[in-house]
């Protein structure tokens, strides 16, 4: 007796006590070796699953890279943080003895004339 169809199944393990099972059912033409079909139906089997795999993989990757980008946005938002109580307390020291200069900056600048004495020389 000849087979007519043969079929191919395989559970793969994803771990986390998932499993992913793949079957394909072929027909077996007359003048055809079952043992080539099924052979074939394992090839197919096995590049759906190493499909699948290589989806998950680049799935896995594009997770990873987005937390590497979003652990960036955290350090540069604490940066900035850091870099603001720099820029306040630096404010603080300075700017009171800027404002005991006896110029302004727009006198500094050339924006106006240092105002001439009472004689008008």
């Amino acid at each position: 007796m000849r087979p007519v169809q043969v079929s191919f199944a395989k559970l793969f393990n994803l771990g986390d006590f998932q499993n992913h099972r793949i079957e394909i059912t072929a027909y077996v033409p007359p003048d055809v070796d079952p043992q080539q079909v099924l052979q074939e139906c394992e090839d197919w089997v096995q590049r759906q699953h190493d499909s699948i795999l290589g989806e998950e993989r680049r799935a896995a990757q594009e997770r990873r890279d987005l937390e590497r980008v979003r652990d960036w946005r955290r350090a540069m938002i604490n940066n900035l943080g850091g870099l603001r109580t720099t820029l306040e307390r630096l404010e603080r020291e300075l700017l009171p003895a800027a404002d005991q200069r006896p110029y302004n900056d727009a006198v500094e600048m050339g924006l106006e004339h240092e105002p001439e004495d009472a004689t008008g020389l």
